[in-house]
């Protein structure tokens, strides 16, 4: 199995904890988006509420969905990414990578395989915070939160 630092073991862990808290935001923009109560959508994966969440951008102001889009889609991006942490097995080879591998999920599919640095887990962190930090998570789930895009859609 090689041997895997500490610091691999930290980056692993912050990388699944910003993780855990970008589902809860995004599974909440999608409750207030399509005016949903706390207990809904809660049995969805990260990946389904995001394509959920990017079909219903319709209920937002034009000048709004631009913003979301951009902000769903590097939520893809990264919840991917993170996705392939969580579920591979990660082996040191003593030069600094680490190699991944998981079984395929779907029949005849290819393993999935990834290598990376420390520097590639700390520029993943990087881009978790990045989508977390307060002012542009405010402004997103802002666009939902007031309920405003419901009573525009109101007969």
């Amino acid at each position: 199995m090689g041997n895997r630092s500490e610091e691999f073991f930290a980056a692993m862990g912050r990388i699944v904890g910003l993780g855990a808290t970008l589902e809860n935001k995004i599974l909440g923009f999608l409750q207030y988006l399509v005016g949903r109560d706390q207990q809904a959508h809660t049995e969805l994966s990260v990946s389904r509420l995001i394509d959920m969440a990017l079909k219903e951008l319709h209920r937002l102001p034009q000048v709004d969905r631009k913003f979301a889009e951009e902000f769903l889609a590097e939520a893809k991006a990264i919840t991917t990414t993170r996705n392939d942490y969580v579920h591979n097995q990660w082996q040191a080879k003593g030069d600094g990578r680490f190699y991944g591998w998981r079984i395929p999920m779907k029949k005849g599919a290819t393993a999935v395989e990834v290598v990376i640095t420390l520097d590639d887990m700390r520029a993943d962190i990087a881009r978790l915070v990045a989508l977390l930090e307060t002012k542009r998570l405010h402004r997103f789930q802002g666009l939902v939160s007031g309920g405003q895009h419901l009573k525009q859609a109101e007969p």
